[in-house]
């Protein structure tokens, strides 16, 4: 588990109004499993509702860095304050039920992670790109993560009532900073953070490294990152005020079994920021600003043939992927047994590049690692191209 005890609310944004989770009439006599007392994090995915039956869909259990495919029993016709629901394995054993909770019913094709009081929606736009709708619902304070494409951001707060207190933008590009004015003229006063050194545009408040900001409880800590860009940083959401894993809104630096293209640093500089983002907790849950965890995974079984944690994962995310559902968040402790990018040390690498022809191998110094980082960006480019 990730160390703390208090059951995590869920909620999906594509139920109707009426669903209640119940188990399922086989498994209703099972005895209740109570090794599983804590919840650290569930992802519920959308579905639809049949209006004259149930349906059994599926969700994603983040436990001990692991994820677990589960089935839930969606029946409908109940008042919004009769809300239920309850896990399972894929065996039929129950994991743990949390009791009545009114949930948030809106929207019909997004996913909704709740960590006790803090709750992270992943927000699709334009051809890849995620911005992220991040809300400590105790004190009603939500944020912005790199809203690329205002129109489908401001669609989820309509629906939502909520009226954003900052937007947080990791880089200038446009596809992660390209909604910034829109954003303000429809939320007047809306502060913008962001590097000055990355020119991005319309911000109001330029971010410091190890600086803190603080929004009602969501507390987040800026760190520089550059290497994709000169000014890159990444916002490292603190959980444990929430009972919660730390969670890491990387941007275009560390995706799924992958990291961004170099555009403005060289590997020497993309390596250090890896390195900071890697010095983190291992339960962090990595955020990324792009759905490019198939094509990542696909280089990364090709380059690290013998990687069967990098296969099932892989297996995993197709199946994802062919329902359209997002792959994030992974954890800093699965990226660092399959991403070839942050395992540039281990000797599985090294040898997979051929860099290695005897028997010997010996740890890689910095600047070596540098060097076979820049070796695998340019095989991953020349594998497939992604920014």
């Amino acid at each position: 588990m990730f160390g703390f005890k208090i059951p995590c609310s869920v909620a999906t944004d594509s139920m109707t109004s009426g669903a209640l989770f119940t188990a399922a009439e086989t498994t209703r006599e099972r005895k209740r499993e109570k090794a599983y007392n804590a919840l650290p994090l569930i992802v519920m995915h959308p579905w639809e509702t049949s209006v004259d039956k149930p349906t059994i869909r599926e969700a994603t259990l983040l436990c001990q860095g692991q994820a677990i495919e589960l089935s839930l029993l969606v029946n409908k016709g109940r008042r919004d304050s009769d809300y239920k629901w309850a896990v399972f394995l894929d065996s039929g054993k129950e994991i743990q039920l949390i009791h009545e909770k009114e949930l948030l019913l809106t929207d019909q094709f997004k996913n909704v992670a709740f960590i006790t009081d803090l709750q992270i929606l992943p927000i699709p736009m334009m051809m890849d790109n995620y911005a992220y709708l991040v809300t400590d619902t105790t004190s009603n304070t939500s944020v912005v993560v790199d809203p690329g494409h205002a129109e489908p951001v401001q669609l989820q707060l309509s629906e939502r009532n909520i009226m954003p207190e900052a937007i947080l933008i990791t880089h200038k590009h446009w596809d992660h900073s390209g909604g910034n004015t829109d954003m303000q003229q429809h939320y007047p006063g809306i502060k913008i953070y962001g590097n000055v050194v990355d020119h991005v545009q319309n911000i109001t408040n330029a971010v410091t490294d190890a600086e803190v900001l603080k929004f009602g409880g969501l507390k987040f800590q800026v760190m520089m990152t550059p290497g994709h860009t000169i000014g890159h940083v990444v916002y490292v959401l603190e959980g444990g005020s929430f009972g919660a894993p730390d969670c890491v809104f990387s941007g275009d630096l560390l995706f799924l079994s992958g990291c961004g293209r170099m555009f403005e640093g060289s590997s020497t500089v993309m390596l250090k920021s890896l390195d900071r983002i890697c010095s983190l907790p291992d339960s962090c849950l990595i955020w990324p600003g792009h759905e490019y965890a198939k094509e990542n995974l696909e280089f990364t079984c090709h380059l690290d043939t013998g990687n069967s944690t990098a296969k099932e994962k892989l297996e995993w995310v197709k199946s994802q992927r062919e329902k359209k559902l997002c792959t994030c968040p992974s954890t800093l402790l699965e990226e660092k047994q399959y991403n070839p990018f942050i395992r540039t040390a281990e000797e599985s690498i090294v040898r997979a590049l051929g860099l290695v022809s005897d028997d010997s191998f010996k740890e890689p110094s910095d600047q070596q690692r540098a060097c076979i980082l820049e070796e695998i960006r340019e095989r991953k480019d020349q594998f497939k191209y992604k920014l």
